[in-house]
């Protein structure tokens, strides 16, 4: 507290002066602390989702196999234009269209979990304390 009536708070992120000559500022009720706190949960199962999907990328440039990345980036990059396939062979009834999309969507979904796999052992075996 200093000499003309203020108490300054120090945490590791910031600095609170408070005036005790004013009133103190309202707090925030537990409500709205829950309301944010709900409203947050989607952020956080996307930033989730978001590592899980991209963890490999970051492995394999850490342990300078980025053909790999490429790879399982590409890879994961099919998955979506398949089921666009598929999508569009069965609503014209084309079945050439459908079964090559069958095809390239199982061989996609196979390669990316491959390379998903390889990138978490090549994370396992090599890391060092």
């Amino acid at each position: 507290m200093d000499g003309s009536g203020r108490l300054w708070i120090a945490t590791f992120h910031e600095v609170i002066v408070l005036d005790l000559k004013k009133p103190l500022p309202r707090t925030i009720s537990n409500r709205w602390i829950q309301l944010r706190n709900l409203m947050l949960i989607p952020a956080g199962v996307m930033n989730a989702a978001k590592w899980i999907a991209l963890a490999p990328i970051q492995l394999f440039d850490t342990y300078s196999a980025n053909v790999c990345g490429i790879g399982y980036l590409t890879l994961s990059g099919l998955i979506l234009p398949a089921i666009f396939g598929m999508y569009w062979g069965n609503k014209i009834k084309n079945q050439n269209l459908l079964k090559s999309s069958r095809f390239i969507l199982l061989i996609a979904i196979l390669g990316a979990v491959c390379f998903w796999i390889l990138a978490f052992l090549m994370a396992l075996f090599t890391y060092r304390d």
